[in-house]
């Protein structure tokens, strides 16, 4: 290439450096490319052609890699996450009371106890007079007590006993779960989790992730992306976000962001390349 087609090169890309990126864009246009090129059958394409493949590339690597997950962290952040995963973890109440009071899982809690006293006053009582077992025990404090603890009464009260029970029992959960002593041993819980994963090998992570249903995942992802991409409330936050990053980016000359991240030289020297083939 001649001198003259390198110097015009580079008076064009230091004009381009002295602009900013909203004299080349305009938030309307990049929503309307985003809107363009998200299409499901765009995304599904991308998926396939790149998606997919890179999966299965990805996979096979761990697969077949002899190292261990932690050698792809520097000690220094080992050591930063793994105090920071032993901080205590609260559980928040809200949630805690949501599942703990919820009638299936009360229901559960409830069967529990009751298969445990009748497991006891079964054993406890088995030569009881009258009968053997629960049945046989019922019935012989019905006939002690009179017809005022019929054995209907009796099993009513047995019922309100572990009813009382269970509640006492909930109560005292959700109380632990969200008491310091739990959130200490949550947290060093998931220290531990934490330390033990990163000395097993990479193969193992390439087994588990093998074994997620990735691909049906994928499959669905397109219809998911189009779906929102079509509601307003989505495009808005899209809008805002493009509007943001725009009047952030704009701030500074394009020259000024090349500098921040020191890539002005190897940005002139593709551009210059990419000039002098488009002159050939």
């Amino acid at each position: 290439m001649t001198q003259s087609s390198d110097t015009r090169a580079d008076a064009l890309f230091k004009r381009i450096c002295g602009l900013r990126v909203s004299d080349f864009f305009s938030a309307d246009d990049i929503e309307r490319l985003t809107r363009a090129l998200l299409t499901e059958r765009n995304v599904e394409a991308i998926s396939l052609r790149f998606g997919q493949p890179s999966r299965s590339r990805i996979l096979a690597r761990l697969k077949s890699s002899a190292g261990k997950l932690g050698a792809w962290l520097p000690e220094s952040a080992k050591t930063a996450l793994a105090d920071l995963l032993g901080q205590p973890v609260h559980v928040p109440k809200r949630i805690v009371h949501e599942v703990i009071h919820s009638p299936e899982f009360r229901a559960e809690v409830q069967q529990l106890v009751q298969e445990a006293l009748e497991t006891f006053l079964e054993r406890g009582v088995a030569a009881t007079p009258g009968g053997k077992g629960l049945r046989g025990m019922m019935g012989f404090a019905a006939g002690a007590v009179g017809t005022v603890l019929g054995g209907v009464g009796m099993d009513a009260r047995l019922r309100e006993y572990t009813d009382r029970a269970v509640g006492k029992i909930l109560s005292e959960i959700a109380r632990k779960l969200t008491s310091e002593q739990a959130a200490r041993a949550f947290g060093l819980r998931r220290k531990r989790i934490f330390l033990r994963l990163l000395d097993r090998h990479a193969r193992e992570a390439g087994d588990f992730l093998d074994w997620l249903p990735i691909a049906e995942i994928e499959k669905i992802v397109p219809s998911i992306v189009a779906h929102n991409l079509a509601r307003a409330e989505v495009l808005e936050i899209v809008r805002e976000e493009i509007i943001s990053v725009l009047t952030e980016l704009s701030q500074a000359h394009i020259g000024d962001l090349l500098d921040q991240f020191g890539l002005r030289q190897q940005a002139k020297e593709s551009f210059v390349r990419i000039a002098n083939v488009l002159n050939a």
